[in-house]
C-alpha cells in the first residue's frame, strides 16, 4: 500500500490518486487536524480505496477541498451524509467532520476520490468494512445530520437575540452536547462494532 502525503501539491496528489485508482490499488493518508475527532485523531493513518462511484451513507470519504487556498489542505477526510444539489440544480454531496458541528460546503461528485476502509491508531488497524462498521457509520452520520441541523437552527435564534442585546449562547451548549454524545458513543461502542485487521502492501480494498 503506497503512502500519500496530503500536503503534496494538488496536481501531484491528483496524479498519484489517478494512478493508484487505475491500478486498483489503495493508499494511506495521514490525518491532519481535529475535524474528525474522536473517530480520527491527528496523526492517525487511514487506508483509502480509490474506487469509482459515490460513497455510501455513513462512509468516511476522501475528497478535494471545495474551497482550496490559504492553510487548507488539498484533501479532506470527512463522513458522507447524503446527496443534495447546488443552487443551479447540479448534483452535490454533503459531508461533515465528526468533530465539527457544521456541514461542509457542498461537494461536486467528481471531487470524491475514494473511501476509507481502515484506520490506524496506536494499537494497529481497525477495519471499517462489514456489517458492524457499516451500521456504526450510519448511526454516526445520522447523529451528525441531526446535531448540525439543530445547531444551525439555534445559531439563527442566537443572532436574532443578539440584535436585541440578548446573549443566549444556546449554540455553545448544543455543540457541547453534540461532542459529549459522540465521544461517549465512540468510547462505549467503537470497539464493539469494529474489529482489528491487518493491512498488507498493495492490498486491494
Amino acid at each position: 500500500m503506497a503512502p500519500l502525503d496530503s500536503r503534496m501539491r494538488p496536481e501531484l496528489l491528483d496524479a498519484a490518486v489517478r494512478l493508484m485508482g487505475s491500478s486498483g490499488k489503495s493508499g494511506t493518508l495521514p490525518v491532519v487536524g481535529e475535524s474528525m475527532v474522536p473517530t480520527l485523531a491527528p496523526g492517525a493513518l487511514v487506508a483509502v480505496g480509490f474506487r469509482p462511484g459515490p460513497p455510501k451513507f455513513g462512509e468516511i470519504a476522501v475528497f478535494r477541498n471545495p474551497a482550496p487556498g490559504g492553510d487548507q489542505p488539498p484533501l479532506v477526510v470527512h463522513r458522507f451524509l447524503g446527496r443534495t444539489r447546488f443552487d443551479d440544480g447540479a448534483a452535490a454531496f454533503r459531508f461533515r467532520g465528526d468533530g465539527v458541528p457544521w456541514l461542509d460546503a457542498k461537494v461536486a461528485p467528481g471531487s470524491v476520490l475514494g473511501c476509507v476502509y481502515a484506520l490506524r491508531d496506536g494499537g494497529g488497524w481497525w477495519d471499517l468494512r462489514g456489517f458492524g462498521p457499516r451500521w456504526y457509520g450510519r448511526l454516526a452520520a445520522a447523529h451528525d445530520l441531526f446535531w448540525s441541523a439543530v445547531a444551525s437552527r439555534f445559531r439563527g435564534l442566537d443572532r436574532v437575540a443578539g440584535r436585541w442585546g440578548v446573549a443566549l449562547g444556546t449554540v455553545r451548549w448544543i455543540v457541547a452536547c453534540d461532542r459529549l454524545l459522540l465521544n461517549a458513543a465512540h468510547t462505549l461502542c467503537f470497539t464493539a462494532f469494529h474489529r482489528r485487521t491487518r493491512i498488507e502492501l498493495d492490498e486491494k480494498p
